[in-house]
């Protein structure tokens, strides 16, 4: 049973059943849009059934035909009194040969001359009498007999075939059959470029979903989708950021990894150091146990950033109102009473005041509060770090000076990595973790703004955070 279950999940069992469903989509809409053309054929042709009318072009045309038939049958009629049944007979059978139309003369119901022998039909119309206000028709099964009046009592009557209204919609008889061919034809291969062309996106994303579960990363379905409509290329766009966004995320999830590991690995290596000496070591073991002491507070700095980085990670914007400019003003006098321990001093040289936008304070603080630390940790002894707010289109920037040795430019962006140290910060004796500058920038994009940082004039870095004002 377990093997059976194991066989059932797995993903050529899966991607079999993909298949089935695309196909299964593919005839479901193929059947449906050639449904839907016969329904529409048949509809118009109910609809003319409904609403035929004849044209007045048809009803001129039928008009002159009898006046046609008319004046012939009024010629027989004169052959017929001046020259007998042969010559008026000759005259409708010239007729017939020449426009398959025949002519019978009658009078008092009685068949006197006609081209062809006359049938039931013929006998029929002869006895009805002709009149000159209104039209006398005969019908009989698909054929039907017109009564014409002519001069002196006669009249004449012409026989034709009634065609029905299907053979009126296709056609006559022996093409009926091909048009309605065609139409199953035509009607089933627009169906198929329908169902596949509507198809064929969904199978494309489809393809690349189970390329994307096996691990491939890579695959862009954009360029796969061109000729489709707006809407499909504007998913397939959408599919494509999407992966984009996975692929960064489990990059930096793998580099975060890498990352942690190495800045793990240093510290316990050293206390394990620490630990051998104080053992070889006892009556001088006091040094090694003060180093295992620094080097479990920096494990634990360091756990505790990479804990908030991950929380930062999956969260969201929050929605409450921040007086910033309060809250600026509270961190820089926190930080501020920190470095004057150091020999340093954190001033706030210019704020606007009432600044307020939306957002989450101690993410706001904790962001701040991580330049400050940076700055403090590098303007030399006797040196104050200068900060500055003000509303700027839009944003409320903070920019944040110290007097240190700065960062070499080609590496400005980067120290707002995790983990990145430049070189003349790699020294312990520097402190740090590396992951302030990373909170910092992962919060300011949680408030839809950015941190960037530039080398200032006359020495010192200067770091700019950028915070979304609230709407």
């Amino acid at each position: 049973m377990s093997d059976l279950r194991d066989a059932r999940d797995s993903p050529e069992s899966n991607e079999r059943t993909d298949r089935t469903n695309v196909r299964g989509l593919f005839l479901r809409i193929f059947v449906s849009f050639w449904i839907a053309i016969l329904v529409i054929a048949t509809g118009s042709y109910a609809l003319f059934e409904l609403f035929r009318e004849p044209s007045k072009q048809w009803q001129r045309s039928r008009v002159l035909l009898e006046d046609m038939q008319r004046i012939e049958g009024e010629l027989a009629r004169r052959l017929l009194t001046e020259g007998g049944r042969e010559s008026a007979e000759a005259e409708l059978r010239r007729v017939y040969d020449r426009s398959g139309i025949a002519i019978h003369l009658v009078h008092e119901g009685a068949v006197l001359a006609s081209p062809v022998p006359p049938d039931q039909l013929v006998e029929r119309a002869a006895r009805m009498p002709p009149r000159a206000d209104e039209r006398v028709e005969l019908e009989e099964g698909t054929r039907a007999a017109l009564v014409l009046e002519l001069e002196e009592g006669f009249g004449a009557v012409t026989v034709r075939e009634r065609r029905s209204s299907l053979d009126r919609f296709l056609g006559g008889p022996q093409v009926v059959p091909l048009r309605i061919l065609w139409i199953a034809l035509v009607g089933g291969l627009v169906a198929y470029w329908l169902a596949r062309y509507l198809s064929r996106p969904l199978r494309q994303l489809r393809d690349a979903t189970l390329r994307i579960s096996a691990g491939d990363l890579d695959v862009r379905v954009r360029s796969e989708l061109a000729g489709a409509t707006e809407e499909v290329t504007a998913l397939g766009d959408d599919f494509d950021r999407m992966t984009e966004r996975i692929a960064q995320l489990l990059e930096s999830q793998r580099r975060l990894l890498r990352d942690v590991s190495h800045e793990l690995r240093s510290p316990l290596a050293r206390m394990r150091v620490a630990l051998e000496l104080a053992r070889k070591s006892p009556d001088a073991a006091s040094p090694h146990l003060d180093r295992i002491e620094r080097e479990g507070e920096r494990l634990d700095e360091l756990i505790g950033q990479i804990l908030a980085l991950a929380r930062l990670e999956g969260d969201e914007r929050g929605h409450d109102v921040i007086d910033v400019t309060t809250l600026l003003q509270e961190t820089v006098a926190d930080v501020d009473y920190e470095a004057r321990g150091k020999q340093r001093e954190v001033k706030l040289v210019a704020i606007t005041d009432g600044v307020s936008l939306k957002g989450r304070a101690e993410v706001i603080r904790s962001a701040i509060e991580n330049v400050l630390r940076n700055a403090v940790r590098f303007t030399p002894e006797g040196t104050a770090v200068e900060v500055s707010a003000r509303e700027e289109g839009g944003y409320f920037v903070v920019r944040v000076r110290d007097h240190g040795p700065g960062v070499p430019p080609e590496e400005l962006e980067a120290i707002f990595r995790p983990f990145y140290r430049v070189s003349t910060a790699r020294e312990r004796s520097s402190g740090g973790t590396g992951v302030g500058l990373t909170i910092t920038a992962r919060a300011t994009k949680l408030h839809g703004g950015t941190a960037t940082a530039r080398n200032a004039e006359g020495g010192g870095l200067e770091v700019e955070l950028k915070f979304a004002l609230a709407g």
